[in-house]
């Protein structure tokens, strides 16, 4: 049986129309939401490990806009929320949270910054295989801490690997690379 569906055409001649669709698109593709709005088990992990590196102190986290013209690294990146971090009105840091492919599906991470874009804790958020999962160790991801876009940031080169957990350490290594590239480029701006 086949499904018959019916389209419409808009017609994206006019500058304003095709940018206000891209715009809408754009829109509709990202999930950016507020802190409060993440799952409660995803809040609690972000808490602990902000406690660590703030111990009793009060954290304003809010949703940091990217500028539009980013939304294709964006995707790219598998970025998929941003917040900034404040501390009696002052910048202190910054939290992503994005996703990395593992063998067959993906997991989800946090890197959390300073605000000068150094790595102060990636954390592990959800891992979806039944190998592999070693990599949310925190033997393993505090090799990641202290690093910046300045520093070299390889697998068996300045990342130590995991014996059967090759295809993750990958991703989470290039990824953790790449969007802290992505990050000292888009505060830097």
């Amino acid at each position: 049986m086949e499904l018959m569906l019916k389209t419409t055409q808009i017609s994206l001649k006019k500058p304003l129309l095709r940018f206000l669709f891209a715009m809408m698109a754009m829109v509709l593709t990202m999930a950016f939401h507020t802190y409060e709005e993440l799952p409660k088990s995803v809040q609690k992990k972000l808490d602990k490990s902000l406690n660590d590196i703030y111990p009793e102190q009060s954290i304003i986290k809010s949703g940091y806009a990217i500028d539009s013209i980013y939304s294709e690294e964006l995707k790219s990146l598998k970025i998929d929320n941003v917040y900034q971090l404040d501390l009696e009105n002052e910048i202190v840091g910054y939290i992503v949270l994005a996703r990395a492919d593992s063998k067959f599906d993906e997991f989800d991470y946090a890197i959390i910054y300073d605000q000068n874009i150094h790595i102060k804790n990636v954390k592990l958020l959800a891992y979806r295989e039944n190998i592999g999962g070693e990599i949310g160790s925190k033997r393993w991801l505090k090799q990641f801490v202290n690093k910046s876009a300045d520093d070299p940031i390889a697998l068996h080169e300045d990342i130590q690997g995991i014996s059967g957990a090759t295809i993750s350490c990958v991703s989470a290594t290039e990824g953790v690379e790449e969007v802290t590239r992505f990050m000292t480029k888009v505060i830097s701006r």
